[in-house]
């Protein structure tokens, strides 16, 4: 126990003061994470839509998403990251009131895509600042940190939001406003200026900065992996949650501690697994994470819907999760030139909102077509594809005279 305790405090030391309030205000942003978990569900039970129209409502998600994180890096480095996310958690506390007040689904879907686009410019933002703010050797666990605050926070939103959806969905837009607002007022009166982060270092570094991330040839192809994993991972947003309720008969409130357990364990955990797994190259601990998560979702069909067998499945995806998503994380914070780490960051996170908006859309479509536990296999199954690519491009990553960028 002493090892295991040391090995915990030990993920933490020699983080910055800085790296700490910025997660701070992540935190409090993501403990109002209710309208996204149960968004599906509100918009097939409470506004009577068909999965696959669902699907096309989150697609909307989704494509503001992709403008948000890419606009997010571009002017994180223009005007300054800790000013993005300032702006950014204002401006979805707006959003989400407005979408409390609507159940016209034109406007829905506009107010999705608005939404989406200013709330996820915060993601590029924070990322970039906290690279920023953090030493190259610390860089991987300063991520880290910032993950563990999000799943903090998921690990109240959701639990809090599905007893909130038993009594009126209306009750999760308010939450989600009202944190996002909180969140907004804190970064402005605890985040420091940073290198860069007031916009300054970004005007004056365009000039002298390496290519874009859209010209490193390696890079993008890891991009695509990304994506790849990352339309598996958000089957948690869109047909996990339909299959939880539909075909495992479970409840909101335990569809929500579904969600809690997953964000519990990596707020626990998560640390000290990438602590330990630091000494291994990151794309090798991505390929193994890629399929724990893959696996993970093809075991729910074998639970015959049983929750603590449910349980069991969240644990090997949730443990694909601490592999795969921080030392992702980390290859671009390595990869990111001085100054550039905006537009890095912005390009990494728009294949994650690529992913929403593709990801329900084929999810949904592929869930109705070939049935619940088929759709799930074939989930299950891509992890084997992607453990394969991730090796290959780990040999590519290793001729950096291809690319004229250090490898990592």
């Amino acid at each position: 126990m002493k090892r295991l305790l040391s090995l915990y405090v030990d993920s933490f030391r020699g983080l910055p003061r800085t790296v700490w309030l910025a997660s701070a205000v992540t935190l409090v942003n993501r403990a109002g994470t209710m309208v996204l978990p149960f968004l599906s569900l509100y918009l097939v039970e409470r506004l009577g839509l068909s999965t696959t129209a669902a699907g096309w409502f989150l697609g909307a998600f989704g494509l503001g998403s992709i403008a948000g994180s890419t606009l997010g890096g571009i002017l994180a480095e223009r005007f300054g990251s800790r000013r993005i996310m300032i702006a950014s958690l204002i401006g979805a506390s707006g959003g989400f009131l407005g979408l409390a007040v609507t159940e016209r689904p034109i406007v829905i879907a506009a107010l999705l895509f608005l939404v989406s686009m200013v709330g996820d410019a915060f993601r590029p933002a924070v990322m970039s600042y906290i690279t920023d703010a953090s030493e190259d050797a610390s860089k991987t666990r300063a991520l880290a940190l910032l993950r563990l605050a999000v799943n903090a926070g998921m690990a109240l939103g959701p639990a809090v939001g599905g007893f909130l959806a038993a009594i009126d969905y209306l009750w999760l837009f308010v939450g989600d406003a009202t944190t996002c607002f909180s969140a907004g007022l804190l970064a402005l009166f605890i985040l420091p200026v940073v290198d860069g982060s007031d916009g300054a270092l970004a005007s004056s570094s365009v000039k002298t900065a390496p290519a874009r991330p859209w010209k490193d040839q390696t890079f993008v192809l890891f991009l695509g992996l990304v994506l790849l994993t990352s339309c598996v991972f958000f089957q948690l947003l869109s047909t996990v949650p339909v299959w939880l309720r539909q075909e495992a008969g479970l409840s909101e409130a335990k569809i929500g501690l579904f969600f809690a357990v997953n964000a519990l364990t990596v707020t626990f955990l998560e640390m000290p697994v990438v602590h330990f797994a630091e000494r291994f190259r990151p794309l090798t601990v991505c390929s193994v994470g890629a399929v724990l998560v893959c696996l993970g979702f093809g075991l729910m069909p074998l639970t015959g819907g049983a929750f603590g067998w449910i349980l069991a499945t969240v644990m090997v995806w949730t443990l694909g999760e601490m592999l795969s998503a921080p030392f992702s994380n980390a290859v671009v914070a390595h990869r990111a030139p001085k100054g550039r780490s905006g537009r890095y960051m912005g390009a990494y996170g728009s294949m994650w909102s690529v992913a929403l908006l593709v990801a329900p859309i084929l999810g949904m479509a592929g869930y109705d077509r070939l049935g619940p536990s088929r759709f799930l296999y074939l989930v299950g199954s891509s992890g084997i594809l992607l453990f394969f690519a991730y090796r290959a491009l780990q040999r590519r990553w290793d001729r950096p005279e291809r690319t004229g960028v250090q490898s990592t």
